[in-house]
């Protein structure tokens, strides 16, 4: 229980971190005269700034995964010591089309 409050803390911090990190580019971005300096630091910022979403979506994403998970052994259950012939043909290749879209997912969000 203390790691999960520790890693909820930890993820504030950070997400409070980048929040006044941003605050000061863009108030810096406001005070430079020169155009290219405020480009440059609009882009930091929004760079800056789809971490942070990143960052507070992480629970998302991992709910995501933990789905991509089930359905993976829902399938793979389903399928192991089937030959081809014992399913019908249709539901072969869904089954089939989901378990590849699965692995696909799964492969990318890891």
């Amino acid at each position: 229980m203390a790691r999960v409050l520790s890693s909820e803390n930890e993820h504030d911090r950070r997400v409070a971190l980048l929040n006044g990190t941003i605050a000061v580019i863009d108030t810096a971005k406001s005070v430079v005269p020169s155009a290219l300096v405020q480009s440059i630091l609009a882009i930091v910022s929004n760079i800056l700034t789809i971490t942070k979403n990143t960052l507070q979506n992480e629970g998302d994403f991992r709910g995501l995964i933990e789905q991509c998970r089930a359905i993976r052994d829902v399938v793979t259950k389903a399928t192991e010591g089937q030959a081809d012939g014992d399913l019908n043909s249709e539901l072969s290749d869904i089954i089939i089309s989901l378990k590849h879209w699965v692995l696909h997912k799964n492969k990318g969000i890891i």
